[in-house]
């Protein structure tokens, strides 16, 4: 399943959310080299058409961290 249409499925279930945490999976996030080459990912220009603040992470040491950039990624902040 796509990570976009996984969206949807939670938006129809729970409502739409203020923010969505992820990692830095290419399914989510365009790294800064990739995003030279092919701009935003198709779920980051999602979430930016739903309003949806798109908070970067990562998980270390069996808990997650937030990206400094992640917070203000594409806009929001």
């Amino acid at each position: 399943m796509h990570a976009i249409d996984v969206l949807h499925d939670a938006i129809s279930k729970h409502g739409m959310p203020a923010s969505i945490l992820t990692d830095r999976g290419s399914q989510f996030y365009t790294s800064e080299s990739e995003h030279k080459k092919k701009g935003v990912s198709e779920f980051e220009q999602k979430l930016v058409r739903l309003g949806i603040w798109h908070i970067l992470a990562r998980c270390e040491g069996g808990g997650w961290r937030r990206g400094d950039e992640g917070t203000t990624a594409h806009g929001f902040g």
